[in-house]
């Protein structure tokens, strides 16, 4: 998919830890979460659910969240892990990159198993205009 939106096959595969590019696809493998999903036990925000989650990436990546400044991607992405799924179990603040939406999940759908994570290609340093 990121080849059919962007028309390049030269993006980072991992624009969250190695940004480069001109493009950033945000984009599942295998299947997402519902939205009115709730994440799996081991996060503190009680009653979070996964809708949560683009709703704070776009409040800061929009500087609604952010004192009017516009939010980088990986900034976006870390804002929201933080506001959807609260501190870990060590009393640490989630960030995209230890929040279970990028460590990934086995789910088991009619056809087996499938492990299941966001993907950043391209460059998580640009900023939406």
């Amino acid at each position: 998919m990121p080849y059919a939106w962007t028309g390049t096959t030269g993006m980072s595969t991992n624009g969250y830890t190695n940004p480069s590019g001109s493009y950033t696809y945000i984009g599942w493998e295998c299947n997402s979460p519902f939205m009115g999903n709730n994440p799996p036990s081991g996060t503190s925000s009680t009653g979070a659910m996964y809708y949560n989650y683009p709703y704070y990436f776009y409040r800061f990546a929009l500087g609604h969240d952010n004192k009017g400044n516009h939010g980088t991607i990986n900034q976006s992405l870390d804002y929201a892990a933080r506001m959807t799924f609260g501190k870990d179990a060590s009393n640490k603040d989630y960030t995209f990159s230890t929040s279970v939406l990028n460590v990934g999940q086995w789910r088991q759908e009619s056809a087996g198993w499938f492990y299941c994570r966001m993907r950043v290609f391209g460059n998580g340093n640009m900023v939406l205009p």
